[in-house]
């Protein structure tokens, strides 16, 4: 079995809704090693909730509850998470108009 490292997921989270960041493929598992997030508004970015749902469970927070992030600044969550097939990593924003890229970095093992 071969473990690869990666960036896992990346892109730019624009809803309120809950939006997935990456969600372990089929066959696969994974450690996910930090979280980026940057606010590319220029306005506060209030209310950001950073979440694990398993496969067919509940999701669960892995950061504290309703942080924010300042105008053009970013946060690095660097906590190991280790997740299994068809877990996610999930992001839910409760601002205005939000804009905030992430990169979730970690290993994927085959």
């Amino acid at each position: 079995m071969a473990f690869i490292i990666k960036a896992l997921g990346f892109g730019t989270a624009t809803s309120t809704n809950t939006a997935n960041l990456y969600v372990v493929p089929s066959g696969k598992s994974a450690l996910v090693n930090n979280i980026r997030l940057v606010n590319g508004g220029t306005a506060v970015v209030s209310s950001v909730n950073v979440s694990v749902q398993p496969s067919g469970g509940t999701a669960r927070r892995i950061y504290m509850k309703d942080f924010s992030i300042a105008a053009n600044q970013s946060l690095v969550l660097d906590d190991a998470v280790t997740l299994g097939q068809g877990d996610a990593i999930q992001i839910k924003i409760n601002s205005t108009s939000p804009t905030v890229g992430y990169m979730v970095n970690g290993l994927e093992r085959e």
